[in-house]
């Protein structure tokens, strides 16, 4: 088989078995280049968070003694946080995370149902409705990467809103949106990775792009080839 057959041969196959991710990744790319990222990750429809106040005449407990009333001898990070009115420490701890009252230094419970509705509505830059309030204990797409259990909120506009808020910290975790899971699925094609959606260095994408940089590359020697052919005959 002479050379420029071989090479015809070897591009049209890989043309077929790359094709389609091909087109996939350009429209990935389109698709996620005309969205703006701020709507997308909910940014223009939040409210500024004041900065973290506390009294002037206010006596913090120290994140030791915290741990230690609670009845553990040493914690692994303690960061300050706003828990509605409050401010908390929240500890980390061999059990885990531990939201303390700052100032008393009493444990805090987790969020209740009223209590993430106003978070989220805080957070919310608007006067949408609130459709539903659930507590999130199973992993899934919209939350991945953050610690469970949250508190999803959804709001009545036209995006579908939602917004995660972390019961312990009263924190917002996520804003999710329509914009935002039209995003999410044309990030899954883009790095085909189509179970956790976050990894772009596994073997399936490296082996399609090295078929799509073969499927390139022959295909311009093969305009090139085509050119100096060309050229000969005039």
């Amino acid at each position: 088989m002479r050379l420029p057959l071989a090479i015809v041969k070897t591009h049209r196959w890989i043309g077929l078995i790359v094709g389609l991710q091909v087109v996939l990744w350009i429209s990935g790319g389109l698709v996620m280049s005309a969205l703006s990222i701020d709507k997308v990750r909910g940014a223009d429809r939040a409210r500024t968070a004041p900065p973290l106040a506390v009294p002037v005449d206010a006596v913090l407990v120290s994140p030791t003694a915290a741990a230690a009333a609670l009845g553990d001898s040493a914690i692994g990070g303690a960061a300050l946080a706003r828990r509605l009115d409050r401010v908390a420490w929240i500890l980390e701890t061999a059990d885990g995370r531990t939201a303390v009252d700052a100032v008393t230094g009493d444990r805090l419970p987790d969020l209740t149902a009223d209590e993430a509705r106003a978070v989220a509505a805080a957070d919310y830059a608007g006067t949408v409705d609130i459709r539903a309030v659930s507590l999130r204990t199973a992993p899934s797409l919209e939350t991945r990467g953050r610690d469970l259990p949250l508190w999803r909120v959804d709001f009545a506009d036209g995006r579908r809103t939602t917004v995660y808020v972390d019961p312990l910290t009263g924190a917002i975790a996520a804003r999710r949106n329509t914009l935002w899971r039209v995003y999410d699925v044309f990030w899954m094609l883009h790095i085909m990775d189509y179970r956790e959606r976050e990894s772009f260095n596994h073997p399936l994408l490296v082996g399609s792009a090295a078929a799509a940089w073969l499927l390139a590359a022959s295909g311009a020697w093969l305009v090139v080839n085509w050119l100096r052919r060309r050229a000969r005959r005039s």
